[in-house]
C-alpha cells in the first residue's frame, strides 16, 4: 500500500510528527483544536518532556507529509517515517503528467 498524504504537526523539541485527528496519542501526547472566527488553531502537548512541551499552530502553518503505514497506525512517528513533501516533488509531477495525458485521451 502506498504512503498516505496527511497534514501533521511537529514537536519543536523532539521532532516527533503527529497526524491531526489521532489525538490522544499512545505516547501520552495530545492535540487540542480551536476554531475561531478567522482560523483554526491547534495546541500540541508533546510528552517528550516533563511538563509536556506545548506548541501552538495555525491551519496555515500545517505542511503536507507522506506517512508510512506504521506511523499512520500509531498516529505519530519520527522524521524517518513521516516525510515532508516539497512543492513539485517527483510524485506530484508524475501525478500532474498522468492527469494531463488522461485529459488529452478524453478530448
Amino acid at each position: 500500500m502506498p504512503d498516505r498524504l496527511r497534514h501533521c504537526l511537529e514537536c519543536p523539541e523532539c521532532c516527533t510528527r503527529y497526524l491531526i485527528g489521532f489525538s490522544p496519542y499512545q505516547n501520552g501526547s495530545y492535540l487540542l483544536s480551536f476554531v475561531t472566527e478567522s482560523s483554526e488553531e491547534y495546541k500540541l502537548f508533546c510528552s517528550c518532556r516533563r511538563p509536556p512541551v506545548c506548541s501552538r499552530w495555525n491551519w496555515n502553518d500545517l505542511k503536507t507529509y507522506s506517512v508510512s503505514n506504521g506511523a499512520f497506525a500509531r498516529g505519530y512517528g519520527e522524521p524517518d517515517e513521516i516525510w515532508l513533501l516539497r512543492p513539485n516533488t517527483d510524485r506530484e509531477i508524475g501525478l500532474n503528467l498522468n492527469l494531463a495525458e488522461e485529459r488529452k485521451k478524453n478530448q
